[in-house]
C-alpha cells in the first residue's frame, strides 16, 4: 500500500523524520495508519483529475481502481472467511468495507476493463467475507454507509435552502457515536469518515467547505432507485450483479482480461 502514496507531501515527511528521531515507535505507527487513508485520498484525487482532464482518462481510472483495491484489502483483514478476528489491527477500519464497494460501482461494466481479473476476484471474495460476517460489523458498516448517503442528498441541496455541509459532517459524528463500534476507537472512525466526506464532493478552502468536480460518484446511481431507502442489501446486491456481469464479460471475450 505505502508504494502507492508516492511522493507524498515534503512538510508531511519533514513532520514524520523530525517524529522518527524522537520515537521511532511512535513514528512508525503514525505511518503505517496515515498510509491507508493516504491511500484512500490518492483514489478520490484520482477520480477528481479524470473530471478536470481528458488525457488518459482509462489510465488514471485503473490506477484509482488500484488504490481502491488496496484500501479494500487493508479494510478486510480482519474478516476473512467472514469471521471477525479482533486480533487483526486493520489499517483502515473494517467498518468502511461497505461504501468503499460502492465506490467500485462506476469502474465496472465500462467498454474498457479498469479491474483486472484478479482484482474482479479480490472484491468477490472480499463482499462475499463482508456478508458472511457478524450482525455487529454489518450494523458499523452500513452506520457509514447511510452517513455518507445522506452527506451526498445534503450537499446536492446547496444552493436550494438545504442544509449546510457542515451539517453533513456533524452526522458522521453522530452515526459513529450510535455505532457503539468497541473494534475502534472514535477518532479513528472519524478519520475513516473525514476521508469519505471531504473525497465524495467537499474540501476544506479557507475554513468553509466546497463543491469539487468528480469524475463519478457511484451514489448519484442510487438517486436513480425511485426513492428507495438504499442501505446495506441493496448496496450489495448492486456489487454482487455488477461484478457477476464482469466476470462473464470477461470470460466471453467482451473485454480483455
Amino acid at each position: 500500500m505505502a508504494s502507492l502514496l508516492g511522493a507524498g507531501n515534503a512538510g508531511q515527511r519533514t513532520a514524520l523524520l523530525t517524529l522518527a528521531r524522537r520515537d521511532p515507535d511512535a513514528a512508525t505507527l503514525l505511518a503505517q495508519y496515515l498510509s491507508g487513508y493516504a491511500t484512500l485520498r490518492r483514489f478520490y484525487d484520482f477520480r477528481d483529475q479524470s473530471a478536470v482532464s481528458t488525457s488518459q482518462p482509462l489510465a488514471r481510472a485503473r490506477d484509482a481502481a488500484k488504490a481502491l483495491i488496496a484500501v479494500l484489502n487493508s479494510a478486510s483483514d480482519c474478516i476473512h472467511g467472514g469471521l471477525f478476528d479482533p486480533e487483526i489491527e486493520s489499517v483502515v477500519s473494517v467498518d468502511g468495507v461497505l461504501v468503499l464497494l460502492g465506490e467500485t460501482l462506476p469502474l465496472l461494466g465500462q467498454s474498457k476493463r479498469i479491474f483486472t481479473k484478479e482484482q474482479v476476484f479480490t472484491l468477490s471474495r472480499i463482499l462475499e467475507d463482508f456478508e458472511g460476517v457478524s450482525g455487529r460489523v454489518k450494523d458499523n458498516a452500513e452506520s457509514l454507509l447511510r452517513a455518507s448517503l445522506n452527506a451526498h442528498r445534503n450537499a446536492a441541496q446547496i444552493g436550494r435552502g438545504g442544509r449546510d455541509l457542515k451539517k453533513s459532517r456533524s452526522d458522521l459524528s453522530k452515526s459513529s457515536a450510535g455505532t457503539g463500534s468497541g473494534m475502534l476507537g472514535g477518532s479513528e472512525w472519524d478519520l475513516l469518515a473525514e476521508s469519505i466526506m471531504v473525497g465524495s464532493g467537499q474540501k476544506s478552502m479557507n475554513g468553509s467547505m466546497v463543491q469539487v468536480n468528480r469524475a463519478w460518484d457511484w451514489r448519484k446511481g442510487l438517486d436513480k432507485l425511485g426513492g428507495v431507502d438504499v442501505g446495506r442489501k441493496e448496496v450489495v446486491l448492486l456489487v454482487r450483479t455488477a461484478l457477476a456481469q464482469e466476470v462473464a464479460r470477461g470470460w466471453s471475450g467482451q473485454i480483455m482480461w
